[in-house]
C-alpha cells in the first residue's frame, strides 16, 4: 500500500463533503416510447410560432445537469429549433422558456432550484 493511503473518510469528513448527488432517472426503451408518443406524435414544434412538426425531444434540464428522462423534462421541437437551443441562441431560449407547461416549469424549478430560468435559459423572470 502507498504511504499516502489513509483509509475511509471519517463521518465528519463525509458530512463536510455535502449531500450525495442523486443519480438521474434513465428511461428504458419502453418508457422512451411512451414519452416520444406523448411529446412528438402529431404534435407541432413547441416553439411558437414555428408550426413545423415536432421531430426531436429536448431535455429542459440537460442530462449533464442530471436532468431525468421523464416527460416533464422533455419538450418536442423541430430539428431547426433543437439545433438553435443546443447552440444556446438567446432568442430561441427565451421562446423555449415561454412555451413550457406548468408541469415542465415545476420540474425545472424543483430540479435546478431558485434562479432556474436564469441558469437554464440565461434570462431573468
Amino acid at each position: 500500500m502507498s504511504a499516502s493511503f489513509r483509509g475511509p473518510f471519517t463521518k465528519e469528513e463525509q458530512l463536510k463533503r455535502g449531500a450525495k448527488r442523486k443519480p438521474r432517472i434513465v428511461a428504458t426503451r419502453k418508457q422512451w416510447a411512451k414519452i416520444r408518443a406523448a411529446k412528438l406524435e402529431g404534435m407541432a414544434c413547441a416553439i411558437v410560432p414555428c408550426g413545423l412538426e415536432a421531430q426531436e425531444l429536448h431535455h429542459i434540464v440537460s442530462r449533464g445537469q442530471l436532468g431525468d428522462d421523464v416527460a416533464d423534462n422533455c419538450i418536442g421541437v423541430c430539428r431547426r429549433h433543437h439545433a438553435l437551443i443546443t447552440e444556446r441562441e438567446p432568442g430561441t431560449l427565451a421562446l423555449l422558456a415561454e412555451c413550457l407547461t406548468d408541469a415542465e416549469e415545476a420540474y425545472a424549478a424543483g430540479k435546478v432550484g431558485p434562479g432556474w430560468r436564469s441558469r437554464l435559459f440565461g434570462i431573468d423572470a
